[in-house]
């Protein structure tokens, strides 16, 4: 049993942490500029130990890019949350611990990066203040100074989402105690019992949230530039994953997979609301689809990015399909001969490319590419939780396993 205990511990405590999680001042120097590229990739950098759930990562338009992750040196001492920049092209600082984070048991964080380049990091604390659970907001200014929101609301039930739009103010969609998701404030979005869920918005403020009730029902709601919730919906029934892309004018693109009763097959589809328009009807991607899940990524020059397993023949490879700015779906492409795909996740990059990035045969492989096709996959790692964002003209791709590790391309 983890134990979680809340003493205001002194700085030895971080330097504690700091050892555990091996950021010596010779693995901080080993952080600095990237080696030789492996084809488009840089070098990936180990950013440090972690508890091997997935990062946060996010990147702005201009390019600089945050993540974190959570390390828990045993059992007995509590989590904390590490922190690492770069940016576009350019070497990763050292990952060091979120000021504060060493005080509390950190389960989770979500960090979001706004288009001046401050680091909102909101992150999930157990036993803090009194409070069993709660949700921690700090930030970090483009020049590295960190300032402290504390608790800004209780209870925590577990990981929520944070974006920036072009006002820079954070906004964040939560769990809700019991059933339901909601905002910060705790007024609540829908009161569904969820099972997964995404929220994404574009640089005009505007987005959506789409999730999966416990029954497998997909439902999504969506948010205008002025910050208000529109009804929720239902997109689909008997659905098992899936994705959610929005552009800077705020076009919405869900993607999912279904599952077949009578034969058991997995589709995969799309289904799209126009920027200040209601959700459209469902649009079949494949019909040989597999259950390793999807992704959706939508980019400013109005085309998007559906990200799948998809069988070719009988194995389930990664593949995409481009959406043209008039909704037209392009053909499946997938992307290695390499079976067994799981956990694809896309992202989109400034300057109208994606980034694809998917575990197989114990590795972890990305590509990028667009609507005129795609670099050959490369292997990047050891396969493990995985993160993938763009801007600014490069694409950069995180995975977790005992360690955190992170590298990028250019997208041209």
């Amino acid at each position: 049993m983890r134990l979680r205990c809340h003493p205001r511990i002194p700085s030895l405590r971080v330097a504690a942490v700091a050892s555990a999680v091996g950021l010596t001042l010779a693995s901080l120097a080993a952080a600095g500029p990237p080696a030789a590229a492996v084809g488009t990739w840089s070098t990936p950098v180990n950013l440090g130990r972690s508890d091997g759930g997935p990062p946060s990562l996010s990147v702005n338009q201009a390019g600089r890019a945050a993540i974190e992750f959570t390390y828990t040196p045993n059992s007995t001492q509590i989590g904390t949350i590490f922190h690492a920049t770069a940016d576009a092209g350019a070497a990763w600082s050292a990952a060091t611990a979120v000021p504060g984070s060493t005080a509390y048991d950190s389960l989770s964080a979500a960090v979001a990066v706004g288009p001046d380049g401050t680091a909102t990091s909101l992150s999930v604390a157990s036993q803090i203040d009194g409070l069993s659970s709660a949700y921690v907001e700090n930030s970090q200014s483009p020049l590295g100074t960190w300032s402290s929101q504390g608790v800004v609301a209780s209870p925590a039930p577990g990981r929520a989402a944070v974006q920036v739009g072009t006002s820079g103010a954070p906004v964040v969609v939560r769990p809700l105690p019991g059933c339901g998701l909601g905002d910060l404030a705790g007024v609540a979005i829908t009161g569904d019992c969820v099972s997964k869920w995404r929220f994404v918005i574009g640089a005009s403020g505007a987005g959506a949230l789409v999730w999966l009730t416990k029954s497998g029902t997909l439902r999504a709601a969506l948010l205008n530039a002025a910050g208000n919730w529109g009804p929720d919906v239902t997109l689909a029934t008997a659905a098992v994953a899936l994705g959610l892309g929005v552009d800077p004018s705020g076009t919405a693109t869900a993607a999912y997979t279904s599952k077949t009763a009578t034969t058991g097959l997995y589709q995969v589809w799309v289904v799209t609301a126009p920027s200040g328009a209601s959700w459209g009807s469902p649009v079949q991607v494949s019909g040989t689809g597999c259950s390793s899940g999807v992704d959706m990524a939508r980019a400013a020059n109005g085309t998007g990015l559906v990200a799948a397993g998809i069988r070719n023949g009988r194995a389930c490879e990664a593949a995409v399909a481009v959406i043209a700015p008039g909704g037209t779906i392009g053909p499946v492409r997938f992307l290695s001969g390499t079976a067994g795909v799981s956990s694809p996740v896309a992202a989109a990059t400034a300057v109208g490319t994606y980034v694809v990035a998917w575990t197989a045969g114990g590795a972890t492989w990305a590509s990028i590419g667009g609507a005129g096709g795609f670099a050959p996959a490369s292997k990047l790692g050891a396969g493990g939780s995985l993160a993938a964002a763009g801007g600014g003209g490069w694409a950069t791709v995180a995975w977790c396993t005992a360690s955190c590790s992170a590298t990028s391309g250019p997208a041209p």
